[in-house]
């Protein structure tokens, strides 16, 4: 903002954002380093993607989401496929204001829609 420019800013303050946690596993336990995908179900709707790494003990966090509806899925580290490659396995939630959302997720094997990693 410079002095004489005129123009308007929005500016939204709120403490009713959301967050959704959980732990990303597969057959052998928990995955650390997997890619994990929170994008909004409608690309116009204003709220933004976030990708997340799940820790060590396959544990990951988003927080201070604002409120809507996400697809959520998580991919291994070196698995290549977006979101729209996996959309059979997407998880669906909706985030409210102050939710504390728990989502666990399995990543798919590299040949469970016939894509190959």
């Amino acid at each position: 903002v410079r002095n004489g420019v005129a123009g308007s800013a929005t500016i939204v303050l709120s403490a009713a954002m959301g967050s959704v946690a959980g732990s990303v596993t597969e057959d052998n336990g928990p995955v650390p380093g997997a890619r994990v995908m929170l994008v909004p179900e409608e690309p116009d709707s204003g709220l933004v993607a976030s990708l997340s790494v799940s820790a060590a003990s396959g544990v990951y966090l988003f927080d201070e989401i604002r409120p809507g509806r996400y697809k959520l899925v998580a991919l291994e580290a070196n698995d290549v496929r977006t979101i729209d490659d996996v959309e059979d396995l997407v998880e669906h939630i909706e985030v409210n204001p102050r939710d504390q959302l728990l989502q666990d997720l399995t990543v798919p094997s590299q040949f469970q829609i016939g894509v190959r990693k």
